[in-house]
């Protein structure tokens, strides 16, 4: 081996280029020539049937099964939206605001945002929805994420997003602004006034 760099050494730059080159091109060479030899004849190419269109009857009225499709689901959501937001009533949640995002998102169709007094009032808001909407329309979250330490609690029900927060973290996030393109369905605000004993 080093009798080979020796020898490497003592040919000059020019001339060493060369005889890399050409050692280059012979591999090349050959191994185009074994390529060829392993690759097989050509084949004539079938023409592929084209499927025929189908013809628009058939696709007005898978359309058609569409668009009432997603009005069912879009009213299921709506059914399920002012079922929480009732519940969310009835537990003295305050600043009660329902938005419908159907038209303008695909994250879901419906918002609720509600605020909670406390960490045990959030809890219990949180507890008494998903309690409620499964004995009474058999539905259950896909995801309850949050804790009453957080100070926010997101119910998801896929089409219907709850959120229950105290009043500094909706203060702080300020959703209404965020979705501020969405229609409120409805917007229920509770002053609740402690009578005098």
């Amino acid at each position: 081996m080093t009798k080979k760099i020796a020898v490497t050494a003592a040919i000059p730059t020019k001339k060493r280029n060369e005889i890399l080159m050409k050692k280059k091109e012979t591999t090349e060479k050959k191994t185009s020539v074994v390529a060829k030899k392993t690759k097989a004849p050509a084949q004539k190419k079938e023409a592929v049937p084209v499927p025929e269109k189908k013809s628009k009857k058939v696709a007005s009225a898978a359309d058609k099964e569409f668009a009432s499709r997603a009005e069912e689901r879009i009213k299921d959501a709506e059914k399920l939206a002012a079922f929480c937001a009732t519940i969310a009533d009835e537990r003295k949640a305050d600043n009660i605001v329902q938005l419908k995002l159907a038209d303008i998102s695909t994250v879901t169709d419906f918002f609720i945002l509600c605020t909670a007094n406390s960490e045990p009032h959030l809890r219990a808001i949180a507890d008494t929805i998903v309690r409620d909407a499964r004995e009474k329309l058999k539905v259950r979250p896909r995801k309850v994420d949050g804790k009453p330490a957080s100070h926010w609690i997101i119910i998801d029900y896929t089409n219907v997003l709850i959120h229950i927060m105290t009043n500094e973290m909706r203060e702080l996030y300020q959703l209404e602004s965020l979705w501020g393109d969405a229609p409120t369905v409805s917007a229920i605000k509770t002053l609740r006034k402690k009578t005098p004993a």
